[in-house]
């Protein structure tokens, strides 16, 4: 009898590692197969991407030229506006002296008048 339970003992063990085997057999077959999948997943993204990547090169050409293009323009509108300004400023000095020109001429004028005839005028203004 005692042969008998070492039999069944030796049966258990060997179901325990065929299970044991099956399992670990199972776990490779679904890694290869999640591999697969995942490398499949990649190669596919990757086209995806390169696809993607001459419109996006693209656009940041087009918004580099739309940059440069408003640099552009606002350097020549700050060049028609320093223009402006400096002709502005030389139109007011030439103004600013022809009216101290012209209050010279009035002073010499009044110099060249007598009293009564001053004070008639400085009462008109």
């Amino acid at each position: 009898m005692k042969r008998r339970n070492e039999d069944d003992a030796t049966v258990g063990e060997d179901s325990f590692l065929d299970t044991t085997a099956n399992l670990v057999g199972v776990l490779i077959i679904l890694v290869v197969v999640i591999g697969t999948k995942t490398q499949i997943d990649a190669q596919a993204y990757g086209k995806q991407l390169a696809e993607q990547t001459p419109n996006v090169a693209g656009e940041v050409v087009a918004e580099v030229k739309a940059l440069r293009g408003a640099l552009e323009d606002q350097s020549r509108q700050t060049q028609a506006y320093e223009f402006e300004s400096a002709y502005r400023s030389l139109e007011r000095s030439r103004l600013l002296e022809e009216v101290a020109l012209r209050q010279e001429e009035n002073d010499q004028l009044l110099n060249q008048l007598d009293d009564q005839e001053r004070t008639q005028i400085e009462q008109q203004h």
